[in-house]
């Protein structure tokens, strides 16, 4: 079982890490517009800005902490998103995290996402941290010990971390599901995947994203 998800991650990264997203087209999807903004809506455990629950705008972002255009967005592009649309306090709009694994260090790095006892705010945090050091430490070997310091400066103990990053069959189970689910039914071609409402953004840039989030808060 090991293997063949690690195949898979491999894959997904051969695949997709590479693109040149803004040459990418539109993802087809199987699912209707009504289907798709209930898949990218707000569940429990998401990471968000924002508040997912009541806003009139959910923005979820599929990203790869090893995909450097993902890192364009989340390094670039958010802040410009969060000075627009959540400093002044604004509540139409929120922010959905979602980690789209497309290495084992993209893998480890969810993991400690997701046990760790952090809030929500805190892993708000974590994840910016992760991605304006990703050239330090995504595509090293020795990735596990990168992560261990980022995730003692966030206060977790060694014991935390060491249990976080362990993969068993179950989180390889649960990966590979999320992974098939994600692709099959958006028909993902390249990360990042902006969907605002549940329609998917053609390339991520800014005036791209921002002019469908406008347009949805009409």
């Amino acid at each position: 079982m090991r293997f063949l998800f690690l195949l898979l991650i491999t894959l997904n990264f051969n695949a997709l890490a590479n693109s040149n997203y803004t040459t990418i087209s539109k993802p087809q999807s199987l699912l209707s517009l009504a289907e798709l903004k209930k898949f990218c809506g707000y569940r429990q455990g998401d990471i968000f800005v924002g508040n997912p629950k009541t806003a009139k705008v959910i923005v979820t972002g599929y990203t790869a902490f090893s995909c450097p255009h993902c890192g364009d967005f989340v390094n670039t592009i958010m802040p410009k998103l969060k000075k627009k649309y959540f400093e002044n306090k604004n509540k139409s709009v929120a922010y959905i995290y979602r980690a789209f694994p497309m290495s084992l260090a993209d893998v480890k790095a969810k993991q400690l996402l997701k046990c760790g006892n952090l809030n929500n705010d805190e892993k708000v945090r974590f994840i910016e941290m992760l991605y304006s050091t990703a050239s330090s430490w995504v595509h090293t070997p020795n990735f596990e010990k990168k992560l261990t310091q980022i995730s003692r400066l966030f206060g977790l103990s060694d014991n935390n971390i060491f249990m976080c990053l362990g993969v068993s069959k179950d989180k390889e189970n649960e990966m590979i599901a999320e992974i098939t689910d994600v692709t099959t039914k958006t028909g993902l071609k390249g990360v990042p995947m902006i969907c605002v409402n549940g329609r998917i953004v053609e390339g991520y840039s800014y005036d791209k994203v921002t002019a469908m989030i406008d347009e949805e808060l009409k």
